[in-house]
This record gives C-alpha cells, sequence and structure tokens, in this order.
C-alpha cells in the first residue's frame, strides 16, 4: 500500500493533500527500504498512525483491494501488532543491537532455532545472550499470555452467538431424552 502510493509521485502528493485537508497527524508516508529492517516498524507505525486517510485515498482510488484490508479488523490487529514488535526492536540498545547481529548470524543457533520451539530457543542461549535472551522472553511472555486472554474472549463470544441457539432449557433436554 505504502509502495502504491510513494512509488507515483502524483498518487503522492494526492495523498498529501488529502492529509492536509483531513488535518491528518502526518502528510506523507516513509519509504520503507529493505537495507534498513529497523525502518519497517516506523513505516508500520505511520501506517496504523494514517490508516483512516488511507481508506479515504484508495476509496476514491477504487482499490477495493486494499480498502477491504484496512476495513479488516483482524488484518489491522496483525498490522498493529507488527508494529508494536519493530517498535521494540528499534528501542534496543547499542550492545543489544550488536548481539542481535551477531546471533542472527551465527550458523549454529540457526540450525538450534529450527529445532526448538520459541521459548525452549531463547531459554537454551541465554548463558552466551543474557541480555537479549531475557529481553526476548519477557516479550515473549507478554504476548503468549494476552494470545491465552484473546482466545478465551474468542471462544467464549463464539459459544454466546452461534452455539447459543442450539442451547435447550432442562425441560426439553429431558423431553427429548424420553
Amino acid at each position: 500500500m505504502v509502495n502504491f502510493i510513494k512509488s507515483r509521485p502524483l498518487k503522492s502528493r494526492l495523498f498529501t493533500k488529502l492529509c492536509e485537508e483531513l488535518k491528518a497527524k502526518h502528510l506523507n508516508f516513509l519509504l520503507h527500504t529493505e537495507a534498513r529492517w529497523l525502518s519497517r516498524g516506523k513505516v508500520l507505525s505511520r501506517v496504523c498512525e494514517l490508516k483512516e486517510e488511507m481508506l479515504t485515498f484508495f476509496t476514491l482510488e477504487q482499490q477495493e483491494e486494499f480498502c477491504d484490508l484496512l476495513a479488516d479488523d483482524t488484518w489491522c490487529a496483525k498490522l498493529s501488532y507488527l508494529a508494536d514488535i519493530f517498535g521494540l526492536l528499534n528501542k534496543l540498545t547499542l550492545m543489544e543491537k550488536e548481539k542481535l547481529v551477531e546471533l542472527r548470524h551465527d550458523r549454529d543457533l540457526k540450525l538450534l532455532h529450527m529445532q526448538l520451539s520459541l521459548d525452549e530457543f531463547w531459554v537454551q542461549i541465554m548463558t552466551k545472550y543474557p541480555h537479549v535472551a531475557k529481553k526476548a522472553l519477557v516479550m515473549l511472555i507478554q504476548f503468549s499470555t494476552s494470545y491465552q486472554c484473546e482466545l478465551g474472549f474468542s471462544a467464549l463470544a463464539n459459544i454466546k452467538t452461534n452455539k447459543r441457539e442450539r442451547l435447550k432449557t432442562l425441560e426439553e433436554e429431558i423431553y427429548e431424552s424420553e
């Protein structure tokens, strides 16, 4: 979506004008570059902040595929999740960034990562990379617990809506069993 706007000068100028008229927080996007993976977080954050303006722009441009994505609550939740993750990665200290780069290029750790679950992997390398592993585990625990809560709420909502029609009173259950 960002590239659709930023790679076309006319579309970029039109989007800027739309943002000015709507008094948006930002007037344009940052262009993501593959060379700097940390720039992804800034781009994703900007997309989250300009979501409504983008929806208006893509509606005017008749880009239904983009409109459908921006109107989808699940997709937007995933976008926000990714923006948060990359935002946290952007806040790593200088030493942690260096350790993370070192960790990324270690072939033995790549093999270990493929063999273990994510939490087991970080516990396993805690002695060699204590600061990075500790931060990773804190992040994993945070999102796993919120995931469990969301899973429970989803199950409850499913029971209360879809299955509610099928619930019978005690008298109906007794009558059918006879």
